[in-house]
């Protein structure tokens, strides 16, 4: 055997063991990132941001260098907003909604979501050595300045003065909105998933390698018997292709919504979102939204075809809400919808 192909044995063995990262069309796939704008926006749900790419050429015409390059940012930056505004109205708030059809039927969530475009924040700048540059820009989903803090009250409150349900939290925005405990709900001062204050900071998502769930990597159900208090609840969504949206919604069998917008606090809907999406069990017991001791129920299948919403059976249903009833954890949107990793 040659030297060369010593060489180039030894390469591939090196090339074999390196970790498989995951492709574009991978991601592309994602339930949790709707690729929109031609291409050029991304929205990620689970990691609560939107971004989009805009490019700009420099002038034929020009001769300053400077000048150019200024053009052409500028042209890129221009075309990164108009990207990002199509991408924020093609948002999924609920099953059957999108961020447009709030802008289009509310002057109020039109304004806000045009303040927020214009104070979309610059993550990238890049000028190519043909003088092309480009532009990436950012909003969060959730916390101040974000896409939920334009429409999730709409999205809430409007349900709340349709229906004559049980139990919403309130009906109408309320001047100065009582604490957790003032309205009889229990804290606890060292947990770490606290109640919102003044609102989030930029989200910067950074790239990361999605986990394979392990084979036979088993989320044990709490018994019947088992007593509260309970932090929270993880529903079991795997196997069911659920797609992620701001604002899914939980069923009974009988058709009664267990969770969505009837029994959800308004502030921290917008502050942290009204689910979390992890993608394997290790992630979900981890996250501070699980806390302590989660109530852990299967979900029986999605609602309809679209696999945005779940539907449980009555018996869960039932008890989801008469533990909330005394813990609160639906209130504190501390709500996880396991699903499917990324393959």
């Amino acid at each position: 055997m040659t030297r060369r192909n010593v060489f180039l044995a030894a390469l591939s063995l090196t090339l074999l063991s390196l970790p498989t990262l995951p492709t574009q069309a991978q991601l592309d796939g994602d339930p949790y990132v709707d690729v929109v704008a031609q291409g050029k926006g991304r929205i990620n749900y689970a990691a609560g941001v939107v971004k989009a790419t805009g490019y700009g050429a420099p002038p034929t015409n020009s001769q300053n260098p400077a000048q150019a390059r200024l053009m052409a940012m500028g042209a890129a930056k221009a075309d990164a907003l108009r990207n990002l505004a199509m991408a924020v109205s093609s948002i999924q708030v609920t099953a059957t909604t999108k961020v447009k059809n709030y802008v289009t039927e509310s002057d109020t969530v039109e304004t806000k979501v045009t303040a927020i475009l214009q104070n979309a924040r610059i993550i990238s700048e890049i000028v190519g050595k043909d003088g092309m540059a480009s532009v990436t820009v950012e909003i969060p989903m959730y916390g101040r300045g974000s896409v939920a803090s334009a429409v999730m009250a709409e999205a809430i409150m409007e349900p709340r003065r349709e229906s004559p349900s049980r139990e919403p939290v309130r009906r109408e925005p309320e001047p100065e909105p009582l604490s957790l405990p003032e309205r009889g709900i229990k804290t606890n001062p060292r947990d770490p998933f606290k109640e919102p204050r003044g609102g989030a900071k930029p989200i910067k998502v950074e790239p990361r390698k999605p986990k394979a769930e392990p084979k036979n990597y088993h989320l044990p159900i709490t018994s019947p018997i088992e007593e509260g208090p309970f932090t929270s609840v993880i529903v079991d969504c795997r196997g069911l292709g659920i797609q992620a949206v701001m604002s899914p919604k939980i069923y009974d069998t009988n058709g009664r919504e267990v969770y969505g917008t009837l029994n959800v606090d308004v502030d921290y809907a917008i502050e942290i979102g009204i689910v979390g999406y992890p993608r394997s069990v290790e992630e979900a017991l981890a996250s501070k939204r699980a806390g302590e001791k989660p109530l852990v129920v299967r979900a029986l299948r999605a609602k309809d075809s679209s696999k945005i919403d779940v539907v449980l059976s009555n018996e869960d249903g039932k008890r989801i809400l008469e533990e909330s009833r005394r813990d609160g954890f639906l209130e504190k949107c501390r709500v996880i919808l396991l699903c499917d990793p990324v393959r």
